[in-house]
């Protein structure tokens, strides 16, 4: 079985060295020190992306991309204008963002518009909280805070931006994902009990790394010292970008183990030094 340009020679430089974060309530469920591919990492101001390999983890192979940022980090929703798609890479670099991810659901045809709750930067795309009873939303702060919201918390007019999701996968540190089994790449974004975001992107719909299910990612996001956490758009949307690298992760659009596979997409968030 062959892996992608790099890829075989990071799996090989696996490290036991551990993460160089300490979080308050992390679950120790799953290991993370020995998964590290540390050619991988990158550290651009108060951004700090890891990737990990797990030959096995839930019973199956998995890719996970992880980005931390700090409270020096800007936050920020970028919207496609007109009805338009484009890929997360692509969006970012027009907002010279240091780095990014996919971010709301969409429709794709006759054209492009968010399916549920949209703000960015004080401009209303969408106000519609119809859908799922679980559905969170993350929202950010006029003082440049990221919060995971449910639907109670909600209150468009306190946040610059607010982009929704479906299943709100934490809430004060509490399993809170639906057990559905349906296994895709997925994308969260999560908070720590000091602020602190957490971005993870796992790959899927691929032998060398299958996807999580909802439950799985929530698991994820605790282990990783989440107290509250949001999953957003996946499958071939589920894309991380960092810049001067590129995309970092496995879409899965191109039916690929590669980095070219790209969906055009409606929104994504945000992180700016």
């Amino acid at each position: 079985m062959k892996f992608p340009h790099s890829l075989l020679l990071l799996m090989m430089m696996l490290t036991a060295a551990t993460w160089n974060w300490t979080a308050s309530g992390a679950d120790p469920a799953i290991v993370w020190e020995n998964q590290r591919l540390e050619a991988a990492e990158q550290r651009s101001g108060d951004l700090l992306f890891e990737q990990y390999y797990f030959q096995e983890l839930f019973g199956k192979p998995l890719m996970v991309s992880v980005i931390r940022g700090n409270d020096h980090i800007r936050y920020g929703i970028g919207v496609c204008e007109n009805g338009q798609r484009e890929t997360v890479s692509s969006l970012a670099r027009e907002h010279d963002a240091a780095a990014a991810v996919n971010a709301g659901f969409f429709t794709f045809e006759p054209a492009s518009r968010p399916v549920g709750v949209l703000k960015s930067a004080g401009v209303i795309y969408n106000d519609s909280t119809r859908g799922m009873a679980n559905r969170g939303y993350l929202a950010i702060t006029p003082q440049q805070e990221v919060k995971i919201l449910s639907p109670a918390e909600l209150d468009l007019n306190k946040y610059d931006s607010v982009v929704h999701g479906n299943d709100l996968l934490l809430k004060d540190g509490r399993i809170t994902a639906s057990d559905k089994q349906d296994r895709h790449p997925r994308t969260a974004a999560g908070t720590d009990d000091h602020g602190m975001l957490v971005l993870v992107v796992v790959d899927g719909r691929n032998e060398k790394s299958a996807g999580v299910t909802l439950r799985e990612l929530a698991e994820i996001m605790k282990s990783l010292g989440c107290t509250d956490a949001l999953n957003l758009d996946g499958g071939g949307s589920s894309t991380m970008y960092w810049k001067n690298r590129g995309v970092m992760n496995y879409p899965s659009d191109n039916k690929k183990f590669d980095h070219a596979g790209e969906r055009q997409v409606h929104n994504i968030l945000l992180l700016m030094l």
